[in-house]
């Protein structure tokens, strides 16, 4: 039996490691086994995810609740988790009812422009699918200031 966790996401097994919250080595839920034991039965990530929220939800509540108390407040570590992961298992359920997907991540993207792109509207520009921005650098210089440098 193993745990791996590797940022950035390489494998579908850390993706779900990710969304459930199963990220520290020191303090797993679930074995990589049983996370691909899930992926076999289900087909895809989502509903993997919510497989493993009910699983995860049902072992816990079987398990003696960790209570503590800090000044006024009391907290029920177990119980908590278990309405975390119900909380999460029925919202992932209504996105896939409603119709969203919700296996898709959207791309990290940190500004510039691809190539491709550059090379495509580059080409546009010049057969005239693209019309260039009228407002460019000085476009306010036709306006007069008065001494005081307004407009």
């Amino acid at each position: 039996m193993s745990f791996t966790y590797e940022f950035p996401i390489a494998t579908d097994v850390h993706k779900i490691r990710l969304r459930i919250g199963d990220t520290d080595s020191s303090d797993y839920l679930l074995e990589d086994e049983e996370i691909e034991s899930f992926l076999e039965m289900f087909t895809s990530i989502t509903r993997c995810v919510i497989q493993i929220c009910y699983t995860l939800a049902f072992r816990i509540s079987n398990n003696s609740y960790e209570q503590f108390q800090v000044d006024d407040i009391k907290v029920t570590k177990g119980r908590d988790m278990v309405k975390r992961y119900l909380d999460l298992a029925k919202t992932l359920e209504d996105a896939i009812n409603s119709g969203i997907e919700v296996d898709e991540y959207p791309a990290i993207y940190f500004g510039g422009v691809y190539q491709t792109d550059l090379d495509t509207n580059g080409q546009s520009q010049i057969d005239g699918t693209i019309v260039n921005n009228p407002f460019n650098r000085g476009v306010l210089s036709t306006f007069s200031e008065d001494q005081n440098g307004q407009v």
